[in-house]
């Protein structure tokens, strides 16, 4: 694969080469036409368009000495042109001299007039060609740069929001287990343990990888992290269920997604619910759409942006940053319910 440095010098040489190639063919018909010495048509056809390769190879090199970024062809115009003069100039010398030297017969005033002319065209029309090919692929260059710029700030704001998730269930569980030890309460111990464990390796299993992870590994990362929440909290307290589709658990969905919606189901609907807080976790797809659910019993309470509903509106972040409006996160308030709902197409996930 070429650089980006190379890759445009290796279009230059192949523009370059090709075009000239092309014009001494094309000349080289014409002249032969029009004039019957194979010498002239030799001077004309091949040596003449031989001797505007050499100069077109000067103006690039006098040329690409201002640099293509914030280059302004009205602040060079002066010295652009008296370029093509001097280019033109030289073509006819040139020209004149290899003439003598092959004895070629001296065109016609007017065919000499026209050749000028001509040629003064030609070098007009490779500057110009020369500049607007630059500055394209400078453009393409730049436009390029700000894409790759945009996809790394795109990325390290991914894992920021990533990292700024609540790091509190941990704190929590560790808590919970001394706590019950400390009762000799072992199972709990135990159970709480197992939950901690299974949702910490889903946590460190996810970070270690790409930005997505199987919605399977979640929502039983989801089930450890309840059941510690129970233990933490006492079963009078809150009553969970999760229900998801084989289909749903297959797909591939940005992680944390669930780990979110549960905690802010948690955290206002224990403040707002009678006991036990009731509290449900569905996935479905649904055309080619993936539905993902989290309900709780109680009412919704505009949070502060520090707390769970901050964490909701990260979440959000992300999905438009991976997504764009494709998902969504909706919010509805169903009689004595509060359901949070992420929808996610199915093509990226």
């Amino acid at each position: 694969m070429k650089s980006g440095h190379q890759a445009p010098k290796s279009l230059f040489w192949l523009l370059q080469t090709g075009g000239w190639l092309l014009l001494m063919a094309v000349s080289v018909g014409l002249t032969s036409v029009i004039f019957e010495d194979t010498r002239t048509v030799l001077l004309l056809g091949v040596l003449r368009q031989v001797v505007g390769f050499i100069l077109t190879l000067s103006l690039w090199r006098f040329y690409r000495r201002w640099p293509a970024a914030g280059f302004r062809f009205t602040a060079h115009l002066g010295a652009i042109g008296s370029a093509i003069v001097v280019a033109t100039g030289l073509d006819l010398v040139f020209t004149e001299i290899v003439r003598g030297a092959l004895g070629a017969p001296e065109l016609p005033v007017m065919a000499q007039v026209g050749s000028v002319f001509i040629r003064s065209m030609l070098y007009v029309a490779w500057t110009a060609l020369y500049f607007g090919l630059r500055q394209e692929m400078a453009s393409r260059s730049t436009a390029k740069q700000l894409a790759e710029a945009t996809a790394a700030h795109r990325e390290a704001e991914l894992q920021l929001l990533r990292a700024r998730l609540s790091p509190g269930f941990f704190l929590n569980g560790l808590d919970t287990i001394i706590a019950r030890a400390r009762e000799g309460d072992m199972v709990a111990v135990v159970s709480t343990a197992q939950g901690v464990a299974g949702y910490l390796r889903h946590a460190l299993s996810a970070g270690s990888h790409a930005q997505f992870a199987k919605l399977g590994a979640e929502l039983d990362a989801m089930a450890g992290y309840l059941q510690v929440e129970t233990a933490r909290l006492g079963p009078e307290r809150i009553d969970w269920t999760s229900e998801a589709s084989k289909e749903a658990r297959g797909t591939h969905t940005p992680t944390p997604l669930l780990h979110p919606l549960v905690e802010n189901a948690i955290q206002h609907g224990l403040s707002s619910s009678a006991r036990p807080l009731k509290l449900s976790i569905t996935a479905e797809v649904t055309g080619d759409m993936l539905l993902v659910a989290v309900e709780n019993s109680g009412t919704w309470a505009e949070p502060a942006q520090e707390s769970a509903g901050g964490a909701l509106e990260k979440l959000r972040r992300r999905l438009f940053l991976l997504y764009d409006r494709q998902a969504a996160l909706l919010i509805s308030t169903p009689p004595g319910r509060v359901r949070v709902e992420v929808r996610l197409p199915l093509a990226g996930v």
